[in-house]
């Protein structure tokens, strides 16, 4: 293939020249489908596997001689035996083609809360080596339910006076139903359910914490822990509210 670059010049006897680059062996490029790994929210314990083909477009093509996360902790990437895949070849024309060389398994790890923003990289047999093929992994991973305020410091000072009760609510990621038990209340704080938040169709609970106001009278500071549980289906997950008590006088 051929192609010419046409400049002018200063020279008299020739005010125009043309440069040629000849290009003897056209390759065709290496893609991933789809060109990206993108999942919305995945709960922590559940199981991500995605699948993603690698399409040479060169003739013959090329084989996968390795593949890597750039992303290890949190993205798992292997190739699927190549004994099990059947080559689809598409022809586009007579010169390129469309083959699947490789089929690969990426696995996305979900033990922790964690954001997913990595990469894979492609390597291809090729001389002379050229930069691999990148393929964007990118999701949330979250526990099922989510729990806000997750502190409460008592007491609260408002227009309307002191309040010694703040309502925090729980809501399940994926707004499943959702049932919320206290396991442990600390002496001197109360946790109550407010009614009609734990129907069997709602993935929203509110629970209201109050604490006594006698024991705001000590000169301390008093911390505690406020425990639940909420359970989404099969899933159960503990909670933690925690309790700050400021002494009598103490803003």
């Amino acid at each position: 293939m051929d192609t010419a670059i046409f400049f002018s010049t200063n020279d008299p006897n020739a005010p125009e020249k043309r440069i040629v680059a000849r290009v003897s062996k056209v390759v065709g490029g290496a893609e991933a489908q789809p060109r990206s790994v993108v999942f919305s929210t995945a709960l922590v314990g559940e199981e991500i596997v995605r699948l993603v083909d690698v399409v040479d477009h060169t003739s013959p093509p090329r084989r996968v001689i390795r593949v890597e996360s750039l992303d290890p902790d949190r993205i798992r990437v292997e190739i699927i035996d190549p004994k099990n895949i059947k080559p689809t070849i598409t022809a586009n024309t007579d010169e390129l083609s469309t083959v699947v060389v490789a089929r690969l398994k990426v696995i996305i790890c979900t033990s922790q809360p964690c954001q997913i923003d990595g990469k894979i990289a492609i390597h291809l047999d090729s001389s002379p080596e050229l930069l691999p093929v990148y393929v964007p992994v990118t999701g949330n991973v979250s526990l099922p339910v989510t729990v806000h305020p997750s502190k409460l410091t008592f007491p609260i000072r408002s227009d309307s006076g002191v309040l010694y009760s703040s309502i925090c609510m729980i809501r399940s990621v994926r707004n499943n139903p959702i049932k919320v038990a206290v396991v442990e209340c600390p002496k001197g704080l109360a946790v109550r359910m407010l009614e009609n938040t734990q129907s069997e169709t709602s993935g929203l609970v509110y629970i209201e914490v109050s604490a006594d106001p006698t024991i705001f009278q000590t000169t301390e500071k008093v911390t505690g822990l406020v425990k639940l549980v909420a359970t989404v289906g099969k899933l159960s997950q503990p909670i933690e509210l925690e309790i700050l008590c400021h002494p009598k006088g103490e803003k």
